[in-house]
């Protein structure tokens, strides 16, 4: 199981998922949702996404609905940038 600095607690969930985010337009913020089984509404989740391109910064996770992740990128660069499909690491308290 990953470790994340600062979360304490018996996680209830952990797993390492691979996805694939959209575009993100120059000097913009996506959110997006991916499917992710096993998540509940009542967790808080941590998410590590370990090879992201240079100017694309994770900068929110949530559960939005019970088997959905909801994360949210930034591209501060002038440029478009489509982030490579990867393992994120998700825990959930």
């Amino acid at each position: 199981m990953p470790y994340f600095a600062g979360f304490s607690g018996v996680p209830k969930f952990a797993q390492a998922v691979t996805l694939d985010p959209a575009n993100i337009p120059p000097n913009s913020t996506n959110v997006e949702t991916f499917t992710v089984k096993g998540l509940q509404t009542s967790m808080n989740v941590k998410v590590d996404a370990p090879e992201l391109e240079a100017g694309v910064l994770l900068i929110s996770s949530r559960v939005s609905a019970k088997n959905t992740l909801e994360l949210a990128f930034i591209n501060l660069t002038e440029s478009a940038i489509n982030p490579a499909s990867q393992t994120f690491n998700v825990i959930g308290l």
